[in-house]
């Protein structure tokens, strides 16, 4: 029985966001076929398409929100309307002390 020798795993790239967006890129031009980009660069073309999907929905969500994404301006929003709740409870903190104050000065004199 012969045993059969596996090749060893190799090794997974890892593509920055700037190198995915310059094949995306790349692939947009039209300069080559997708299916030769795509092995000239060692990647499936299942996964150009999904990068290229992420790149153009970024692009979206940016030209959408004045240039923020959706999270930044739901952000904005939540930290709004806590700044309004602190600044109610602050004033309503500021007129029960006052009011306290009065009834305190009140007792005082009687």
């Amino acid at each position: 029985m012969m045993s059969e020798q596996r090749k060893p795993p190799e090794k997974r790239r890892r593509w920055t966001a700037k190198a995915k967006m310059e094949v995306v890129l790349e692939g947009l031009k039209g300069e080559e076929s997708i299916a030769e980009l795509c092995r000239r660069h060692g990647i499936t073309q299942s996964m150009y398409y999904e990068w290229q999907e992420t790149m153009l929905k970024a692009g979206l969500e940016g030209l959408t929100h004045s240039g923020k994404s959706s999270r930044e301006a739901d952000l904005e929003k939540q930290l709004k309307q806590a700044e309004r709740t602190i600044g109610r409870l602050t004033m309503e903190k500021e007129l029960y002390q006052k009011k306290t104050d009065w009834l305190a000065a009140r007792r005082k004199k009687s």
